[in-house]
């Protein structure tokens, strides 16, 4: 059975400083079938879409929230249920699965829409490997790059 997968990062430059995201979302038999980046540069036909976005300038943890919620936010739009969102940010996965507690009023603010989106769309999330999430990251740097 197909299944949408989500990859999602942030990126700082500077944390604080320049800040983007990068998330791309695949229709896939399973995890295991998500190409590499070298594949997904040549080859596309499995992306549902992505994005490579430059944001205000912030810190690491703020672009990786806002990835997060981007990526449930397109998923919302296209009325994709269930998807399994990829993170590298362990701290992120932590505070969304309520291991770790926020202390930023910022980050709260950005944890509660990423919990509601969640929520509603039944995704889960997985905490992964840098090396796992090179698509994000690329996307997430090319934004920065511009």
């Amino acid at each position: 059975m197909k299944k949408y997968i989500v990859m999602a990062d942030g990126a700082s430059r500077g944390n604080p400083g320049k800040s983007s995201l990068g998330v791309v979302c695949f229709f896939l038999e399973d995890e295991s079938n998500v190409p590499s980046l070298e594949e997904f540069k040549k080859n596309n036909e499995s992306t549902v879409f992505k994005i490579s976005k430059r944001l205000e300038d912030g810190t690491n943890n703020e672009a990786e929230y806002q990835a997060l919620i981007e990526g449930l936010f397109e998923c919302q739009k296209r009325d994709i249920k269930s998807p399994i969102v990829f993170l590298d940010s362990e701290l992120l996965v932590r505070q969304m699965s309520g291991i770790y507690k926020i202390k930023s009023p910022k980050l709260k603010n950005y944890y509660e829409k990423a919990f509601n989106l969640m929520n509603e769309l039944k995704a889960k999330i997985l905490h992964v490997k840098r090396e796992k999430n090179k698509i994000a990251d690329y996307l997430a740097n090319m934004a920065l790059d511009k």
